[in-house]
Order: C-alpha cells, then sequence, then structure tokens
C-alpha cells in the first residue's frame, strides 16, 4: 500500500472510533513519507480521543514543524494543552489559531487579489480583517474558550498590512484620499515602516500636495 491508501485506511477507521487501528495506518504512512503532516495531524487526533495527550501534543508539534500555518494544528494542540492543565500554552495557541485564520491567511488572499489586479475583491478582504481586528471578537472568543476573564483588547499589529494593502488598491482605483487613510492607519500600527510612508507620499503627490509628498518618500 502506498503512504496515502495508509492514510486514506487510518481515516475510515478514525471515522469507526476505532482510534487504535486509524493510528496504526497513520505509522504505516509516516513511515513510507516522514513528513507527511496531514498523517501527524491526524494521528495527533486520534490519540487525543484516546486521552493519550502528551503523545498527541507531539505529533501536533511534528505537524506544525512541517506547516506552522495551518490554524487548525494549533486548536488541537490547544485544546490538549487545555486538557492537561497546561493553561497558557493553551491561551498562545488558541491565539494562534484564531491570528491565522482570521488575519494571517485572509491577508494572503487578499494580497494575491491585489497582485492580480481584482482591487474590489482585495478591498472587500481587507476590510473583513480590519473590521474583525478591531471588534476584537476573536480573542474574546479565545478567552472564553479557556475560561479566563476577558484582558485589555488591542489591535494585532499584524492588521497593520491590512491597512496598507487596502491603501494601494484604493490608490490603484484613484481613491486617493481613501487610500491617504489606509496609509495613516498602518503607520500607527508600525511607525518606522519606510514602505508606508513612500506609498503615502506618493499619494500625496498625485493630490499634487507637494510638501506632504517630499515629507512622506524621504521619511
Amino acid at each position: 500500500m502506498t503512504a496515502v491508501e495508509f492514510f486514506e485506511q487510518g481515516n475510515r477507521y478514525f471515522d469507526n472510533n476505532q482510534y487504535q487501528k486509524a493510528i496504526e495506518s497513520y505509522n504505516n504512512a509516516i513511515k513510507i513519507i516522514p513528513e507527511y503532516e496531514y498523517a501527524y495531524y491526524n494521528r495527533g487526533t486520534a490519540k487525543l480521543r484516546l486521552k493519550e495527550y502528551i503523545n498527541s501534543i507531539e505529533d501536533f508539534n511534528k505537524a506544525i514543524e512541517i506547516n506552522p500555518n495551518n490554524p487548525t494544528y494549533y486548536n488541537n494542540r490547544g485544546a490538549a494543552y487545555k486538557l492537561i492543565g497546561e493553561f497558557e500554552r493553551a491561551r498562545i495557541d488558541f491565539k494562534k489559531k484564531y491570528e491565522l485564520k482570521d488575519i494571517i491567511i485572509p491577508i494572503q488572499e487578499g494580497k494575491k487579489l491585489l497582485e492580480n489586479k481584482k482591487y474590489q475583491e482585495a478591498i472587500k478582504i481587507f476590510t473583513n480583517v480590519i473590521n474583525s481586528a478591531s471588534q476584537s471578537r476573536n480573542y474574546r472568543k479565545m478567552q472564553e474558550t479557556i475560561n479566563e476573564p476577558v484582558e485589555e483588547i488591542k489591535i494585532n499589529p499584524k492588521i497593520a498590512r491590512a491597512y496598507y494593502y487596502r491603501g494601494l488598491a484604493r490608490k490603484e482605483l484613484r481613491k486617493l484620499e481613501n487610500a491617504i487613510a489606509d496609509f495613516t492607519d498602518a503607520i500607527k500600527l508600525e511607525e518606522d515602516n519606510a514602505e508606508f510612508y513612500y506609498h503615502r507620499g506618493l499619494t500625496y503627490r498625485a493630490l499634487s500636495e507637494k510638501e506632504h509628498s517630499i515629507l512622506n518618500i524621504n521619511r
């Protein structure tokens, strides 16, 4: 059997609640493909169902090592940490999950749309990211997941990129005042980012505001 066949066999066992047999199938898949991230993740989830929490964390660690950008891996590792009383580690993983799911991955998708000159679609994605972060819904969900009191809410600094890319899209659409507002919001979050100042300066130039343009471009 191939690694994929063992993996699919493991999934069938998993779906039938035969977790130990599923683990054995995932073991075989990993023997063939040592970097099979999905096999590590599914094996970790099967171990989680069997209450083998420490062993499940080790598998989630490996899946994350192979692919650190999958929010589901952090979610399940966070669940395992919570079940063994490691609440701070659980908090970090849940926060990372929401950051990836609602900030980093959407920003990457929006950037691709921007590069393909689909400006309106890109603006919609960046606006959703900004609104979600501003309302801090995900941060609150993360806190509630581990039964912790909600702390002071702060906007994730990675949102600066959402403002910046939305500003670029608006600039291309000649919505220059809106673009400047976005670049300004990005600068508030990353005050030392020369790229943000440069594009704000170019936008001021397009508005024939020479003084503001020079100040920003030469920043």
